[in-house]
C-alpha cells in the first residue's frame, strides 16, 4: 500500500471556493511528491489561512520543506505487538511512564 494523504482545510481558510480551490492546489502538489514520500505513511496536512493567497508554486514550496521536515523526525517503526504486550493492563498515563 502507498503513502495516504489527507487535507484539513477549515472554514477559517475562506469560503467554500476558496477552500475548494486550495484543497486542489493541496491534492496536486501531494500527488508530485508522492514518489518522496515512503510507502505505509500517513500525512494530515492541515491548511492554514494564509493558503487562501499564496500561489500554487508557494504552496509546493512550503509543502516540500514540512515533508522534509516531517520525514526527519519519523521515528522507527515499533511492532504493534511489542506495544501491545507492554502497555497492556495499563492505563494510558501509566503506559508513558515506560
Amino acid at each position: 500500500m502507498g503513502p495516504r494523504v489527507g487535507f484539513v482545510v477549515s472554514k477559517a481558510v475562506g469560503n467554500a471556493v476558496v477552500r475548494s480551490r486550495a484543497k486542489r492546489v493541496l491534492r496536486h502538489v501531494a500527488r508530485d511528491a508522492l514518489s518522496e514520500i515512503d510507502p505505509g505513511l500517513d500525512i494530515v496536512v492541515r491548511a492554514n489561512p494564509a493558503i487562501a493567497g499564496a500561489s500554487s508554486h508557494d504552496v509546493a514550496r512550503e509543502f516540500d520543506r514540512m515533508l522534509a521536515k516531517a520525514t526527519r523526525r519519523q521515528r522507527p517503526d515499533v511492532s504493534r505487538e511489542t506495544d501491545s504486550r507492554e502497555t497492556s493492563g495499563r492505563s494510558h498515563q501509566d503506559a508513558s511512564r515506560v
